[in-house]
């Protein structure tokens, strides 16, 4: 058996996870305009913890005894991390070329919205909003997507912790590791 490097692998399955994330985030902004759209986002959404468990137990299987706690976190962690680049780097195309007012469109939804309906209680998201538009701060699509990165990242390694340390503790109990994938 050779050793599979987490770094490796976590670039790897980071390329699928990526590709997914940017399926999930296609299918919340043509959400809108495209009902199995939002309908496909939100199955992929619940998954997505069940994709990561699964690549990362994919790993563990793939290496046998010597995974321990920290390279199944390491593997999680930089699965997500090179994951959330593909999809930010989506996100940005996005904003910038394909709507580039799309920014603009939700912080004047959150201004109609409370216009509409005070009792949502959204009176200061409205008023940030509308000191955002009247002041030309409308946060760039860089922004947006630095934004996305950094909040789920820290999403994403919460989770993978806790799936390495329920995969190892699994396997501990189970008294054997997972069979091996050839």
């Amino acid at each position: 058996m050779t050793f599979d490097s987490p770094y490796r692998r976590g670039a790897d399955d980071g390329m699928k996870f990526g590709l997914y994330l940017t399926a999930l985030l296609a299918g919340m902004l043509f959400g809108s305009g495209i009902a199995a759209s939002g309908w496909l986002a939100l199955v992929l959404l619940v998954a997505t913890p069940v994709l990561l468990w699964w690549l990362m137990l994919r790993y563990h299987r793939s290496l046998g005894p010597e995974t321990g706690f920290g390279m199944l976190w390491l593997d999680g962690t930089l699965t997500v991390m090179f994951g959330l680049l593909i999809a930010a780097a989506f996100l940005i195309v996005y904003m910038k070329w394909i709507e580039p007012d799309f920014v603009l469109r939700q912080l004047q939804a959150i201004i109609d919205t409370n216009a509409e309906h005070p009792e949502m209680g959204l009176e200061q998201y409205a008023t940030v909003a509308s000191n955002l538009i009247a002041n030309g701060e409308v946060p760039s699509p860089a922004l947006m997507a630095s934004n996305f990165i950094v909040l789920n990242m820290m999403v994403g390694v919460v989770a993978s912790a806790v799936f390495a340390l329920g995969i190892t503790v699994w396997a501990r109990i189970a008294g054997r590791n997972f069979p091996q994938q050839n």
